[in-house]
């Protein structure tokens, strides 16, 4: 990934944050710890989850045309025990999305800024680039494959929005059998794919985390113009093209998994790979029972929906987020960087599904 210098608004407004680090040798950008204080959706005020939610059984986002390869999708998203929810996701048949809007920017609400609606418009607008036949989507073809289309998608995103706020981002697109992904900041991806057929899902792929400094990730900003009055006029903000671009072929029946750190700074990697398979196991049962009973297991018998996989993957990190004692990724990183943190670390959760659908 090409290096961002991200300004860090909290000094030039000074108004210093208490409780993060602060390394003024290094432009960052607002830390992403919060305050205590589409098919694009953000989870509803009235209660603490998004509705789980999957795309149509066929891509009929492609006129039609079944492509080589498609995504069967599902997701779960779950508040913070406190404040808005600032998180917001896209699903569809040949890409996903997630944005997970920095909350300390709720200092500056004053203002006009809004993280929440910030990250909701950048997953709307990145959808619009795989919308097949507007004037978006054939704007959007560039030669360098998925990767570059969905680096694209983040900069249609970031350049059509209108909201104020700062957001880290993650698009992934299918292409045939290749996978390309454009993540900025500490959301992320893995792809996973099973040890034979219907064996345990290993690991294939993990996205690496962007970050200026401890807790201070790469991430879109867009702020109003009292604020960006007192930014240095050579201040250099992150941008898509500080992205990190990633490519890797993809086969029917491997899953992929896009999050926000509320999931990755809560279950260690080898957690993840556990609750996968154990939900693996549970449906494979479930479906021997249903194909004797002459019914319908969805396209991969044998393996869970996708919104039951990010269900229960966001509800384990949920859990552990609220537990006090518990030991989680974000302490073993904020020991790394010489600070102290006990227990998980609450957060807004999504988690997108997808699997991969099509020839074998």
């Amino acid at each position: 990934a090409t290096g961002g210098g991200g300004v860090t608004l909290l000094s030039l407004l000074e108004q210093p944050r208490s409780g993060h680090p602060r390394d003024d040798s290094v432009s960052t950008v607002a830390s992403d710890q919060e305050d205590s204080s589409s098919s694009v959706r953000t989870d509803p005020e009235e209660d603490d989850q998004c509705l789980s939610v999957t795309s149509p059984a066929l891509p009929l986002e492609t006129g039609g045309a079944c492509p080589e390869q498609w995504l069967w999708t599902g997701a779960h998203q779950l508040h913070k025990p406190e404040g808005r929810c600032e998180d917001a996701y896209f699903d569809c048949p040949l890409a996903m999305g997630v944005a997970d809007g920095v909350g300390q920017m709720i200092q500056f609400a004053k203002f006009g800024v809004d993280s929440a609606a910030y990250a909701q418009e950048l997953m709307t607008n990145a959808a619009m680039a795989f919308q097949p036949g507007s004037s978006v989507a054939s704007s959007l073809a560039p030669a360098g494959g998925p990767e570059s289309l969905a680096a694209a998608a983040v900069a249609l995103a970031d350049g059509e929005s209108e909201a104020y706020g700062a957001s880290t981002i993650c698009v992934l697109c299918l292409q045939g059998r290749s996978l390309g992904v454009a993540n900025l900041g500490d959301s992320g991806f893995i792809v996973l794919r099973p040890d034979g057929e219907g064996g345990a899902m290993n690991l294939v792929l993990r996205s690496e985390e962007q970050q200026h400094s401890w807790n201070c990730p790469y991430q879109l900003m867009r702020v109003p113009p009292i604020m960006a009055a007192k930014m240095p006029r050579n201040a250099r903000q992150d941008c898509a093209d500080d992205c990190r671009r990633y490519r890797v072929t993809v086969q029917s029946g491997d899953l992929l998994l896009l999050f926000t750190d509320g999931l990755s700074d809560n279950l260690f990697e080898h957690e993840i790979l556990t609750i996968v398979n154990q939900e693996a196991a549970v449906i494979e049962a479930e479906d021997g029972d249903d194909i004797a009973l002459g019914l319908g297991v969805g396209p991969l018998p044998g393996r869970p929906p996708p919104e039951r996989l990010a269900k229960a993957l966001a509800l384990a990190a949920r859990e552990r987020s609220l537990d006090p004692q518990a030991e989680a990724p974000f302490c073993e990183s904020a020991r790394r960087h010489g600070h102290r943190f006990t227990g998980g670390k609450t957060d807004d959760i999504t988690v997108v599904a997808g699997w991969v659908i099509g020839d074998v």
